[in-house]
């Protein structure tokens, strides 16, 4: 009876132990599905910069398969220009637990840069520190900056100039062409910064 007891009790044990197992395989699996359909690179980064983990945007993103990028130097995907950037954040994250998100590139399978913004902090992991974070394709942002940066040298050169302001009593100005001093006298910046209101250089007939 004693042998049977021991015997059905051993049994009880490793089913316990089957089912934690199984419990952590389908709790990893939801968080592995999370982290997939993430439209940001999901990266695991050690103290020298050796990448631990990779979600399966990367390689949408950079061309690469998630198995080439993990266990490799992130100064592989970095260009010359921008590592010293990078072993800066590097350190910064480890020493301050967290980086502000900061603008950079990386280089895609094929070679041509992807300007991207990036962001971290600091994480326990099976005991060990490791930096994790997020990398964010901002090609459409930087174009949209050049359009924008092309679209006001024109209206600068230009004889009319352009105003936004805010509906409020004042009209407090948040952007204006900085051709304006050419035609009011003033710059751009004592509009901007509130040094002067958009309604005190509209006559009073107007």
């Amino acid at each position: 009876v004693i042998y049977n007891r021991d015997i059905s009790e051993r049994k009880r044990a490793a089913n316990k132990i089957n089912d934690l197992y199984n419990t952590i395989k389908e709790r990893e699996q939801y968080y592995k599905t999370i982290l997939d359909s993430n439209t940001d690179i999901i990266f695991m980064v050690n103290k020298i910069g050796k990448q631990l983990y990779f979600n399966k945007q990367a390689e949408q993103l950079m061309g690469y398969n998630q198995s080439d990028l993990t266990g490799e130097s992130f100064t592989k995907y970095v260009p010359k220009r921008e590592l010293v950037k990078y072993g800066n954040k590097l350190t910064e994250v480890f020493i301050r637990n967290k980086i502000e998100p900061f603008e950079s590139s990386i280089i895609h399978s094929n070679g041509h840069e992807i300007p991207v913004e990036i962001t971290g902090r600091v994480i326990s992991y099976r005991g060990k520190k490791v930096g994790v974070g997020s990398i964010r394709d901002i090609t459409d942002r930087k174009q949209a900056e050049k359009e924008l940066s092309k679209a006001t040298r024109i209206i600068n050169r230009s004889s009319a100039v352009a105003f936004l302001w805010q509906n409020k009593e004042g009209w407090p100005v948040e952007f204006v062409s900085e051709n304006v001093e050419r035609l009011t006298g003033y710059s751009s910046e004592e509009f901007v910064k509130g040094k002067l209101s958009y309604s005190e250089i509209i006559h009073a007939d107007d």
